[in-house]
């Protein structure tokens, strides 16, 4: 992948996600990780992303909260 590389990735929390999310990372030093994340009551899609992208390469991932079941999440604002 080059520098340019976007990966948006849904279902990051997940059991999967979490997993592919690191592998995503070690494997494409170069790309950029787009993470839909849902909020919950008690926390921000970002505050769940913190708790399993490794504060090292928390620059190379761009939160956005939201559900893909949700007609707002087709209009994601572009990084």
């Amino acid at each position: 992948m080059n520098s340019e590389e976007l990966i948006f990735v849904t279902g990051a929390t997940g059991f999967l996600g979490v997993r592919l999310v690191r592998e995503l990372l070690d494997r494409n030093p170069n790309a950029t990780l787009a993470l839909l994340i849902r909020d919950r009551p008690d926390q921000s899609g970002q505050q769940r992303a913190d708790a399993f992208v490794p504060p090292s390469d928390g620059s190379r991932v761009l939160v956005y909260s939201g559900d893909v079941a949700q007609p707002t999440a087709a209009s994601l604002p572009k990084p």
